[in-house]
């Protein structure tokens, strides 16, 4: 072969070993981490003494450590498994010339790897799940028992052939060598679900459930035939009792079971263990102790499995909320926050110091020189065996034969249970055999057993991990919804490769950003994908990782952003401006940077993957274990059942499961209203969602704050406890005034109207915390009923404000609080620097102000006091109204045009009405005579209603005014257009991204196509959202709207009822009645939908009988 073609091959098989095994990021050494090992040394030299240091123990323990991170660090490197280079950091440091490591006490290596032992169980336990057992039994239960057994069988064969040891010693062997490693297998899986490989047949799920109870099947079947194989001998110094050594593997293992599920009671009392922290640690020691005690009692596998079923059978707890009466109920969220801990801790302790220390065991002066060969074959033999077993094993289950010849590959691996393991026939022959006759030879099957197991973790992890990868890119296909989304992507980035780009810097706060801006394309911004294809497009193990509530809200927030500046970026070049993209764009960016950091690359839970694949397979949507299904039937009972309980619409799920943690007597439910309609008009449900609180089957309240899950969960904690908590000393005062805004109610007593009334706004509000008091002398209140408010906004002086409530015959006027609170919730004023100003939308969006008005200056006016003091009492002045907003701007800043400032010595005062693009402004004025009045009097003027500062913008006038038959209609045309003598001109007064526009406009077409012939008539369309004038005066919630402008000279415009919806009749009807110049409406059927071609027959039959017609696509129901 040329050299250019071996050089082209091998090119290729690195880029192949690389993505199929990439590098591991949790190995990653930087400075810090250096800087954070001498530091961590340091405090146990300093603290321990000379343990310490070289030549003793505790130095010996931290040169394994330290060796292990580092040939992971290498591996790691060299795209291998980490734990090769673990276990030969140890190989090397026990057969360096000079005796590195050789102070390190045998009794710790084996106490280290009890705890590894330990921690392998207690993943494995947190990573079953009962449902999942179920749901997968059948190719689980046989992937995970029949292979595995019979290579165990055939390795022992092999062992008496090879080794000439005993066959239940050989067994022994067998059930080391058989267990596969979920260390290698569980990341593997993962990828491939991420990647939608074989997830349509489930494999990833069945291979990571089998992986977990093999290694079950593997410690239990060591456990028996160890204690059989390996007895005291008569000479021995160990007592002799045959009995007991025969009788000793089942029953730790039955022991095991036992304690397991004991420490999985303890485990589940959550009253108790109310943190994650408090939940790991219980799970982690318990895990641990049973396994110390076991193994001090020589029971070892006795002690694994204790720490298997503690963590099975607690998990499973969790999620069931058992037992009753001390579980604070059901929760998801426990198991999978215990696996990443317990992650972490095998990732940085027990997995290198599990691999270093049995490979410290393998001395290559002591190994009897055909070990290594005899061992080799050993595993290289069980494993094609393991293969074909597996192969045969997975026929009749449903799955292809590539499929199971990548069952076959895939239970290759191993590594962790043989690390755990192969030492412990040595260490028992050590104990027990000594003495005897034949102790050299037991001796040598032991290290012979060691060698075996270790070849074992250096082929099948290394090959058989490499194998399973690159057999899963050949043998497995693409998941249907993956690959629906795969070729939807690739579509879309081979349309943006074609599209034209230009390259703009973004400065935001992370930093500058070049984007490429797509160039505006005069095609409309078409939804192409549903809900379900963007569920589809993302693995469900993903979206389940995310914590509820935060993560998924930040989510929801980038997905808006993203969709926000794709509709810019498709708008036709003129509607957006450049500086807007380049807004949308860094808050693109910032949101992006948000999520890196708050969420990150978070560990995947196995039990989330488990719980998101019996969805998928069932067909079933997210379910929460207690909300309960109510009728008629139940819901008297229900409601009746507990002190609290919830009538629950369709609202959080997430909120249950916080409910279960509040109080266990909560009661949530939920009610199909239209399926149960008399339960709805028993309690008067005339909207939906809605939610109600009943107490001992009353109803008591009805939730009407926020859609959203922090505010509902905050309404909840004030029903069941105080929605106002009282003030009764001055530590109590100054706690309540740590709060950004709080208000105080005092009162004479704690009863009537006027109280119930201040208690009624507590329960609801979310801006502002409520407390009450009826000590007005703490308050310094003259006068009750009174409230006290205060201000700790930051960048703001704080502030208190007190006022007495107007009492007309012992009734509290019914809006007063709440118009005193709103009027004052706000700061005098909102500062937006040059480089915040990206975030300006974004925060107003949250302020309830009909008008913005702006202070556009210079930065100077920062450094004014005085300035600033003038700025705040004209906020001051206007804040029962409008919100006042200092924007600081310098002559290089980006926004400049965008606020048509042209000079930034002088002050810029304008003003945005919301919901509407109005404008008003004023002419500039000098800083240095600058008059709160004047702001004052122009925010008066605006709200009346004065359009003396207003201004009317308009769009760029198109070069060709026509499209479709429809004139294309801006604010500098519309005089000329619409007020011509000789034409009645039908407007469409709309807004582009409206659903309801589009379809008017598509109606507009086809009614200009039937009117084509009448030369009176121009139809026409004005886009509101960037033009504006005073004939046509809207605001957003008022669009769309369709006006006639009647052919006479200054005419005003017609406009049409749209309350029943516009269509091609409807506006033709308009039209004939309300023209100047009368024409003859031609024939409209071929001009009109066929989703309204029955609404339209139906109408030229019998206008009586319209509104009992069958209109099925009718425009309202669109």
């Amino acid at each position: 072969m040329p050299l250019h073609c071996r050089t082209r091959y091998w090119k290729q098989f690195i880029k192949t070993l690389k993505s199929v095994l990439g590098r591991q990021k949790d190995t990653y050494i930087d400075l810090s981490f250096l800087i954070l090992a001498l530091v961590t040394y340091g405090v146990l030299f300093f603290g321990l003494g000379k343990v310490f240091l070289p030549s003793n123990e505790g130095w010996a323990a931290l040169l394994l450590w330290a060796g292990a991170m580092l040939g992971g660090y290498i591996a790691n490197v060299c795209f291998l498994p980490r734990i090769v280079g673990m276990l030969v950091a140890g190989m090397v440091l026990i057969n360096i010339p000079w005796s590195a490591i050789d102070s390190f006490p045998y009794k710790w290596g084996v106490q280290f790897r009890a705890a590894a032992l330990a921690t392998i169980f207690l993943r494995c336990g947190l990573e079953l799940s009962f449902p999942a057992l179920k749901k997968f039994k059948y190719p689980s239960g046989k992937l995970a028992i029949i292979p595995g057994l019979l290579e165990a069988v055939f390795d022992a064969g092999l062992g008496v052939a090879f080794f000439g040891m005993p066959f239940i010693l050989s067994l022994t062997m067998g059930f080391i060598l058989k267990a596969v490693g979920p260390g290698l297998i569980v990341p593997q899986m993962f990828r491939l679900q991420q990647q939608g490989l074989g997830t349509d047949q489930d494999i990833p799920i069945v291979i990571v459930i089998a992986a977990s109870f093999d290694d079950i099947v593997a410690i239990t079947g060591y456990a028996i035939f160890s204690t059989i194989a390996i007895q005291p001998d008569e000479s021995s110094s160990e007592s002799v009792n045959s009995a007991w050594s025969i009788a000793s593997g089942p029953v730790q293992v039955i022991l095991g079971v036992i304690s397991g599920i004991l420490g999985g009671y303890v485990l589940s009392i959550t009253r108790i263990w109310n943190t994650q922290l408090k939940r790991f640690l219980i799970l982690f020691f318990t895990g641990l102790f049973l396994m110390f005690f076991f193994e001090y009692w020589e029971l070892l596998s006795g002690g694994a499995l204790g720490a298997l079923f503690t963590s099975l059978v607690g998990s499973n707890f969790w999620e069931n909320g058992s037992p009753k009466w001390f579980s604070h109920g059901p929760s998801f969220v426990y198991g999978p926050e215990c696996e990443r801990w317990m992650s972490l801790i095998w990732r940085w302790v027990m997995e290198p110091m599990l691999f270093s220390t049995v490979g410290a065991l393998l001395n290559f002066n002591q190994i009897a020189g055909g070990t290594v060969p005899k061992a080799i074959a050993i595993v290289c033999l069980g494993v094609v065996v393991r293969m074909l077993i597996t192969f045969m094993t997975m026929c009749g289950s449903g799955f292809s034969i590539k499929e199971k010849l990548f069952f076959a590959f895939a239970w290759t691996p191993k590594a962790t249970v043989q690390a755990a393991l192969s030492a412990a026939p040595l260490t028992l022959i050590q104990k027990y055999k000594e003495g005897a006759e034949d102790y050299d030879t037991w001796v040598q099957w032991g290290n012979d057993i060691l060698t075996t197991g270790l070849f074992a973790i250096l082929i099948c992890g290394t090959l058989g991990t490499l194998v399973a990868h690159v057999s899963s890119k050949v043998l497995l296909q693409q998941g249907t919804k993956s690959r629906l989304s795969i070729e939807e992507h690739s579509k879309v980035s081979k349309r943006k490769s074609d599209e034209s780009q230009r390259i703009e810097e973004v400065d935001t706060a992370d930093g500058i950003h070049r984007i490429p801006i797509p160039q505006g394309s005069s095609k409309p911004l078409q939804r192409t994908r549903s809900a379900d294809e963007i569920d589809a497009s993302v693995p469900s193990s993903s979206l389940s990782r995310l914590i509820p509530g935060r993560d998924l809200a930040m989510i929801e927030e980038y997905v808006d952003a993203i969709e926000q500046l794709t509709c810019a970026t498709h708008a036709k070049e003129h509607d957006v401006p450049r500086e807007e993209l380049l807004r949308l764009s860094g808050h693109v960016l910032s949101i992006q940077k948000r999520i890196e950091q708050e969420i990150g690359d978070r560990e995947p839970s196995v039990r989330e993957l488990f719980r998101s694949a019996i969805r998928r397979r069932s067909g079933e949507a997210p379910t929460v274990a207690h909300i309960k299904e109510l009728d008629k039937n139940n819901f008297e009972e229900f409601v009746s059942n507990s002190q609290y309980a919830l009538e629950f619409a369709p609202i959080y799920e997430e909120a249950a499961r916080r409910l279960a943690e509040l109080n266990t007597s909560i009661l949530v439910g939920k009610v199909d209203a239209p399926e149960n309609e008399d339960l709805a008009d028993q309690y008067e449900i005339d909207g939906l969602p809605t939610v109600r609180w009943f107490v001992n089957g009353k109803d008591e309240h009805e939730y009407s704050g926020s859609h959203n899950i922090d505010s509902f969960m905050r309404w909840i904690k004030k029903v069941m406890t105080t929605p106002a908590e009282e003030i009764k000393t001055e530590e109590d005062l100054e706690r309540s005034q740590e709060n950004a805004l709080s208000i105080i109610g005092v009162f004479d007593e704690y009863s009537g109207e006027i109280y119930e009334g201040f208690m009624g706004l507590a329960m609801f509000s979310e801006d502002v915390v409520f407390y009450r008091t009826t000590n007005r002398d703490l308050v310094q209140v003259e006068k009750t009923p009174g409230l006290v408010f205060s201000k700790n906004i930051s960048g703001h002086p704080f502030e208190v404000i007190r006022k007495a409530l107007l009492v007309k015959e012992d009734e509290l006027a019914e809006n007063e609080i709440y118009d005193f609170i709103d009027a004052h919730k706000y700061p005098d004023y909102f500062t937006f620097e040059a480089d915040t100003l990206e975030n300006m939308t974004e925060t107003l969006e949250k302020v309830d102000r009909e008008f913005h008005i702006h202070l556009v200056v210079n930065e100077e006016s920062l450094r004014d006091a005085n300035f600033l003091e003038l700025v705040r009492e004209a906020g001051k002045g206007i804040q029962s109204k409008c919100v006042l907003i200092l924007s600081i701007l310098d002559a290089k800043s980006p926004l400049m045009d965008s606020f048509q400032v042209k000079n930034i010595s002088s002050i810029q005062i304008f003003a945005a009405q919301m919901q509407s693009i109005r404008k008003y402004s004023m002419d500039p004025l000098d800083s240095k005579k600058f008059d709160p009045d004047t702001v004052i009097a122009f925010s008066k003027s605006i709200t009346s209603g004065d359009t003396k500062y207003r201004q009317y913008a308009s769009g760029k006038i198109p070069e060709n005014q026509s499209e479709n038959g429809i004139t294309i209609v801006v604010r500098d045309t519309l005089d000329a257009i619409a007020k011509d003598p000789e034409k009645d001109v039908l407007m469409h007064v709309y807004q582009p991204e409206d659903d309801e526009s589009i379809y008017i406009n598509s109606d507009l077409e086809n009614l200009a196509k039937a009117l084509a012939n009448i030369s009176s008539i121009v139809l026409s369309k004005f886009d509101a959202s960037v033009n504006e004038h005073k004939d046509i005066d809207y605001s957003f919630e008022e669009l769309p709207k369709i006006v006639l402008f009647p052919a006479k000279q200054n005419a005003k415009p017609i406009v049409m009822d749209t309350t029943e919806g516009a269509d091609v009749q409807s506006m033709a009807t308009f039209v004939e009645e309300q023209a100047a110049i009368k024409f003859n409406l031609p024939s409209l059927e071929q001009y009109i939908r066929e989703d309204e071609y029955d609404e339209y027959s139906a109408t030229e039959e019998d206008d009586d009988n319209v509104a009992d017609a069958d209109v099925s696509g009718s425009h309202d129901e669109l």
